[in-house]
């Protein structure tokens, strides 16, 4: 087994900031999480005029001047990232269609 370089690796001053403000804004509720994100996500759009998606592969690529707004926003986009599959799995689950996936 390779141990990954990365996990030694010290974080930078903005890695430790984004953890931080992640950690900040998880309740410990995934679908209150996953609702706030979504909220916040969509006043984020519609301010900049770009989606998420876009925002954060630009974002990811150094192509935008960092800011408390898209520091947030990538937060956020995260948090959505990570809780989109579980709450697909729940509304499949509650619809009885466990083994369907969304349209």
């Amino acid at each position: 087994m390779t141990d990954d370089p990365q996990r030694w690796k010290t974080p930078t001053p903005e890695e430790q900031d984004h953890r931080q403000l992640r950690a900040e804004l998880e309740t410990g509720d995934w679908r209150a999480d996953y609702e706030a994100a979504v909220t916040e996500m969509s006043a984020f759009e519609l301010q900049y005029g770009l989606t998420s998606e876009c925002f954060y592969e630009r974002y990811q690529a150094g192509a935008l001047k960092p800011s408390d707004d898209f520091q947030r926003w990538a937060v956020r986009y995260e948090m959505y990232r990570d809780r989109h599959p579980d709450l697909e799995a729940d509304m499949l689950l509650a619809l009885g269609r466990a083994d369907q996936p969304l349209a």
